[in-house]
């Protein structure tokens, strides 16, 4: 029994040691705990998509009105509608008219884009003379983009005793232009104390004529843009060109009657085209193309656009094509009583150059020329209702007009944005 239990408690210990054994031998080849998992990182969003290049669709034709084929305004339009047609693969067709007066109509009308428009702008907005119509007068339309610089004056042949506008006597010859008021030249006449009733009225309707008619002595002064290519005919004639001295700053009086016949004009120093009015006092005027003011704000920002960004590839194209910039364009924002378009005003943002102070300008530009186109409409109202037949050749008509809008406030220049 004492045996037997010895070899009970033998096996037990035995069995005891063998499963300590096989517990450590299990215990050894178990594999290393698995390491502790990486932080986890949170996914970086990814880089938004590059923004969509803008993907313009030009007009398949643009109408654009301008003067004669022998006029400067022609070649202009040629020099920057040329590239500008290779490029956009737009029809560009250019209509020739020289009666402005028609030109702008047709911007109203829709028949054209654009059209240059020049000093007759204060005219038109005043509905004086030729644009004292039923359809023409102020209009919803604004400024796109600048076709000139230029210098502006009164041309004479050099032998002339014609130097200042206190020269100009009863019967002088003046030329003028059927195409154009007759305002600028009263200016002149009220700048030298002579009446309109005292001097000869010479018509024409042709830039080369008026120079001819100068030359041979038949006509002794006329409006005149020294880059013309028919003036320099005058330049080049045995006795020259002489120019009018409208000397602002010598004769500040003189200049205000000037001013109060047609306020929409500056003065300065002449220095384009003909070498005889290099010097002499003159008118300087930046001209530009006329719109709408309901033509569509992405298509006049584009090609404001596209001229800026062109420049250099036609600013030699003509006399006038170096002016075509945005530094005149400014100049407009700033001194002038012509509204900018939307479209083009978007550009001069982007580019950094528009203020809140232009802007102020631009809608008081815009103010009045609404109060004037809602005074024409009245009267010709009320011209209708007392039978006057709305033509310029009509004097009852014209007479009316001009005492109904006597206490309106004129167009006229600015001397800044203040």
């Amino acid at each position: 029994m004492k045996r037997h239990l010895i070899k009970l408690m033998t096996g037990l210990i035995l069995i005891v040691i063998v499963g300590a054994l096989v517990f450590t031998g299990c215990a050894e080849e178990e594999p290393p705990p698995p390491p502790p998992p990486p932080p986890v990182e949170e996914e970086e969003e990814p880089p938004p998509p590059p923004p969509v290049e803008e993907v313009w669709e030009w007009p398949e034709t643009l109408y654009v009105g301008t003067m004669g084929p022998t006029s400067n305004n022609y070649a202009t339009a040629v020099a920057w509608t040329t590239p500008m047609a290779a490029d956009t693969e737009m029809k560009i067709r250019l209509i020739a008219e020289m009666e402005v007066s028609e030109m702008l109509a047709w911007v109203i009308q829709g028949e054209t884009l654009m059209a240059t428009w020049g000093g007759s702008a204060s005219e038109m907005f005043e509905a004086i003379d030729i644009y004292a119509t039923r359809d023409r007068g102020p209009q919803p339309v604004a400024y796109f983009y600048v076709s000139s610089k230029t210098d502006i004056g009164f041309v004479t042949r050099g032998d002339s005793t014609i130097k200042t506008p206190y020269d100009i006597t009863p019967g002088t010859k003046i030329i003028y232009y059927v195409w154009m008021p007759k305002t600028i030249y009263e200016a002149l006449l009220a700048w030298g104390n002579v009446s309109p009733d005292d001097v000869e009225w010479v018509p024409t309707s042709d830039i080369g004529v008026a120079a001819g008619m100068i030359l041979d002595g038949s006509a002794d002064l006329v409006f005149a843009f020294p880059t013309t290519p028919a003036n320099y005919d005058i330049e080049y004639c045995p006795q020259g060109a002489s120019w009018i001295e409208l000397n602002a700053e010598e004769d500040p009086d003189g200049a205000a009657r000037f001013r109060e016949v047609y306020p929409g004009q500056t003065y300065g120093v002449m220095s384009t085209g003909m070498p005889s009015c290099h010097g002499v006092w003159g008118i300087t005027a930046v001209n530009g193309y006329m719109v709408r003011q309901d033509t569509d704000p992405d298509l006049i920002y584009h090609l404001t656009k596209w001229l800026d960004e062109n420049y250099e590839r036609y600013k030699d194209g003509s006399p006038d094509t170096p002016g075509i910039t945005l530094d005149n364009i400014m100049w407009l924002a700033e001194y002038n009583f012509k509204p900018l378009h939307d479209g083009t005003v978007r550009y001069l943002e982007e580019k950094g150059l528009w203020t809140p102070a232009h802007e102020t300008r631009r809608q008081a530009n815009f103010e009045l020329l609404d109060l004037w186109i809602a005074a024409y409409k009245e009267a010709i109202a009320l011209a209708k209702e007392q039978g006057l037949t709305i033509d310029p050749g009509n004097e009852e008509w014209i007479e009316f007009w001009n005492n109904f809008k006597a206490d309106l406030p004129r167009f006229k220049m600015f001397p800044g944005l203040d």
